[in-house]
């Protein structure tokens, strides 16, 4: 796996930073690293879908 080394700013509803935080607290994760995980998760998603159409 990559190290992640790079920052980033990203605005997001006090909403979604409050389930971000409770997926992270379930799955026992520092925050960032869950928003990496789900981030990566859905670039992956994002080209497999476009390697299809």
């Amino acid at each position: 796996m990559e190290k992640r080394t790079v920052l980033i700013g990203v605005k997001v509803t006090p909403t979604t930073k409050a389930k971000i935080e409770e997926i992270a607290q379930k799955e026992a994760r520092p925050v960032s690293s869950q928003i990496n995980l789900i981030l990566e998760k859905y670039i992956k998603n994002y080209f497999e879908q476009e390697a299809k159409s």
